[in-house]
């Protein structure tokens, strides 16, 4: 048989979860800030493979503040570089943030003082269901491409709010 007082501290103990809850549901959600600064991811390509990289984005994602990154080419016997997010060919909108401009060769690319290759602008001239796959949250894989051996680095630069649980 069950203990009197132990039936009560049972109910009590109930009682304050059950408030707890209320009280947790019941407060607005704030939101949360994520600043990827000079994140550095590292890759190596051939002419047959690309270098594959991984940005991973919150899932409960509410917009994008940056998305900007910043590649170095090392040890590259490679002439002719793309680069791809999800498989969405981005070369061209950064080609054309830079006048044409391109990855030719070692060194570090955009090599315009403290530029860097923004996702965010070069999304704005894409259609909408490039546009999608590029900014929904999750995994993306960033691929970039040679004509040859070489190494990258990749700093990346997200900033990007989301629901604080």
């Amino acid at each position: 048989m069950m203990d009197f007082s132990r039936a009560i501290n049972i109910i009590a103990e109930n009682v304050y979860d059950i408030k707890q809850k209320q009280r947790y549901d019941s407060v607005q959600r704030r939101n949360q800030t994520v600043d990827m600064y000079g994140y550095e991811l590292t890759g190596h390509g051939t002419a047959d493979t690309p270098a594959s990289l991984g940005i991973s984005i919150s899932q409960d994602l509410i917009y994008y503040s940056r998305f900007e990154f910043k590649i170095i080419i090392e040890n590259s016997s490679s002439t002719s570089f793309r680069i791809t997010i999800d498989d969405i060919d981005l070369t061209p909108y950064f080609q054309s943030q830079f006048n044409g401009a391109w990855i030719y060769g070692n060194g570090v690319y955009p090599n315009k003082g403290t530029a860097n290759y923004d996702v965010l602008e070069a999304v704005g001239y894409m259609n909408e269901e490039e546009r999608n796959i590029i900014l929904e949250p999750g995994y993306k894989e960033v691929k970039v491409y040679g004509n040859g051996d070489f190494d990258v680095k990749f700093y990346n630069y997200v900033k990007y709010s989301h629901c604080n649980r």
